[in-house]
């Protein structure tokens, strides 16, 4: 907080009355580099796969994302619950994604043996991996073919569809 009170040249009781602690700081940072509000989810558990992986990649090519990424890591590193809070601002939609998932994967004849929040944590960390690991954030190229490799991994395989009375093999197709 000191940091910012040099750099901003304000006093200490305006940045305190407007960020009462270091997380609300955080948080308002967060929110203001990210620029947008979260995507709708739909039940539509392919499309929102699919959609997330777009939103992910549109906010990783936003150059004052990328400037603040490094705080943010070190952010979510402190402990689970700074790195709860990091990440309700970062990926709203990961809990409701997961509970999406939940709800509704038997139906979309995906597998139900894994854990929900792996979903929204294989796209966001896909999207970063590839930001981090090129230097560039994901193109559309990326993000359609993590879509289907996604898809693809979470089919139920298409003995276990048959023996259930599920869709049939490949029911589902990424865009």
């Amino acid at each position: 907080m000191s940091a910012v009170v040099s750099r901003s040249r304000v006093a200490r009781a305006t940045v305190y009355r407007r960020y009462p602690t270091r997380d609300a700081l955080i948080e308002a940072a967060l929110s203001h580099v990210k620029g947008r509000a979260p995507y709708p989810l739909t039940g539509d558990i392919a499309a929102d796969i699919e959609t997330g992986a777009r939103t992910a990649a549109a906010v990783l090519a936003e150059p004052a994302f990328q400037r603040y990424l490094p705080l943010f890591v070190a952010e979510a590193l402190r402990g689970p619950a700074a790195a709860r809070r990091i990440m309700s601002q970062v990926n709203p939609n990961h809990g409701g994604v997961a509970r999406e998932f939940l709800a509704g994967a038997a139906a979309a004849g995906l597998r139900t043996d894994i854990d929900s929040t792996l979903v929204s944590d294989m796209v966001i960390g896909t999207m970063i991996m590839r930001l981090l690991s090129t230097g560039l954030p994901p193109d559309d190229t990326a993000v359609r073919q993590l879509v289907d490799v996604m898809l693809r991994g979470l089919a139920e395989p298409a003995a276990d569809r048959s023996a259930a009375g599920g869709p049939a093999a490949g029911g589902l197709a990424a865009g």
